[in-house]
């Protein structure tokens, strides 16, 4: 990293184009490039996709620039890149990479997977930047973003690895805290009934997202809701009124189903951080949701100013009416799933077309992952997008995986035989398949077929 960091600042003052992902990890990272070469005084372009394909690749080598910049995608699109791009590239990506490649003349590759690393499990795009970054100017703010994007993308990181050593930078720069509490108390400053409600790690079928329903269970657990006419915030909560929380709320997931579930179960790491203000960006964990939110919603333009570091007040107020606009899409289109979903041989099935938006299967197929009663099995989310192409979202667990099971491999495999781009890491990956004529209903049957042939060979072999 220290080495490409080097590299790049020999790049700066020159024109560059950025091309990125539109999740937390590709805006963070986007965000973190973008504050460089402003600072560096260099001129850019930022723009963000869904996916890269081989006619994406040609329309960034329609823009003349000294510098291509790859963000979080590029790995399934080497090939393309060394053939249209002409100028200096990097191509900084933690996806799996289909076959195996070694550095093309001109190209500089920063891949944890070509390090023999899984990049599903650390050095995501946003970290693997923000160090770049941060080692070329020493701004821990750079580190402060990596660590978004690495919440975004579900990366712990554990001890010693680059993950870590980001987050002890930061640390140790004082720019970020960390400590254990509760999932439903990890959006402290929102008022308690909301914070909880709008958590969705784990998804809790007739709690998330409905705001009466966490309204009723909290004033069964004796909490006092409202201070006067002031709504109480979840850090006012004291540790015996949240063991009551919990309490009521694992009642709540075992009583309708036979799930088995442990208080433990449900401890996550909060990442505070101590110069912001506003409650999205006060930890990483909201920055990172907000940002989602962002990109999910096509408003990329908001996520990169916020990124780079701008407080404006509207601004900000245009980026929480994103995110509560998100919230209530995914509320609403959980909602029109229900009796949508199908179970194949441990497969969660659900079909989303005419219901589900592109850009929301990944979120979609994240939320139903984390539901206590889907654990260990493959959850796949589907839908027709406006281009007449079949968009794919799969998830699993570390569990599923450690059998043998590779989701990214699977779906880009399937792009492959279809026709379009697939792939991503073992437990979550995403496709989208060109239908070209294919009746929907039929290839979406071949697809599940494909994915339960591919999990039956591996429990086969284990």
């Amino acid at each position: 990293i220290k080495e490409l960091s080097t590299e790049l600042c020999e790049w700066l003052g020159r024109k560059w184009f950025i091309c990125s992902h539109y999740d937390a990890d590709g805006l963070s990272s986007a965000g973190i490039l973008a504050k460089l070469l402003l600072k560096s005084k260099s001129s850019f372009v930022c723009r963000i996709l869904t996916n890269l394909t081989t006619e994406d690749v040609r329309a960034v080598s329609s823009v003349k620039s000294d510098v291509y910049v790859f963000l979080d995608l590029g790995s399934s699109e080497i090939t393309s890149i060394r053939n249209y791009i002409k100028g200096k590239v990097f191509v900084i990506d933690h996806h799996q990479i289909p076959t195996v490649i070694g550095e093309p003349k001109g190209i500089s590759v920063l891949s944890p997977e070509l390090l023999g690393l899984n990049g599903g499990e650390v050095g995501c795009t946003s970290v693997l930047s923000g160090l770049l970054a941060y080692f070329a100017f020493k701004d821990p703010y750079y580190l402060k973003l990596g660590l978004v994007g690495a919440v975004g993308d579900l990366q712990n990181g554990p001890k010693n690895s680059v993950n870590d050593y980001l987050i002890r930078a930061g640390i140790k720069e004082g720019v970020v805290s960390r400590y254990k509490t509760f999932t439903f108390f990890k959006l402290i400053d929102s008022p308690i009934h909301k914070g909880i409600c709008w958590n969705f790690d784990p998804y809790i079928p007739g709690l998330t997202g409905e705001e009466d329903v966490v309204i009723s269970l909290l004033t069964s657990a004796n909490i006092r809701l409202k201070e006067g006419d002031r709504w109480r915030k979840i850090k006012e909560l004291s540790e015996e009124e949240k063991s009551r929380i919990v309490e009521k709320i694992i009642e709540f997931i075992t009583r309708s189903k036979s799930i088995t579930v442990k208080t433990s179960d449900f401890l996550r790491t909060v990442h505070e951080f101590k110069d912001e203000r506003d409650e999205m960006l006060l930890t990483a964990e909201n920055f990172s949701s907000l940002l989602n939110a962002c990109g999910r919603m096509n408003r990329e333009d908001l996520a990169i100013a916020i990124s780079i570091g701008f407080r404006d007040r509207k601004l900000l107020e245009k980026a929480r009416k994103v995110m509560e606009e998100r919230r209530m899409m995914i509320k609403e289109q959980i909602k029109a799933l229900r009796g949508r979903e199908r179970e194949h041989d441990g497969i969660l099935i659900i079909d989303g077309r005419g219901v589900v938006k592109e850009r929301f299967t990944g979120s979609l197929a994240t939320i139903y992952s984390l539901s206590p009663a889907l654990k260990d099995k493959i959850v796949v989310v589907m839908t027709e997008s406006s281009k007449e192409e079949l968009k794919i979202s799969a998830r699993t667990s570390k569990t599923v995986t450690s059998k043998g099971l590779n989701l990214g491999r699977i779906l880009n495999k399937l792009a492959r035989i279809y026709g379009g781009v697939g792939g991503g890491h073992a437990v979550a990956a995403g496709a989208t398949i060109k239908l070209r004529g294919r009746d929907y209903e039929r290839t979406k049957r071949e697809i599940i077929d494909v994915i339960i042939k591919e999990m039956k060979r591996v429990e086969g072999k284990s």
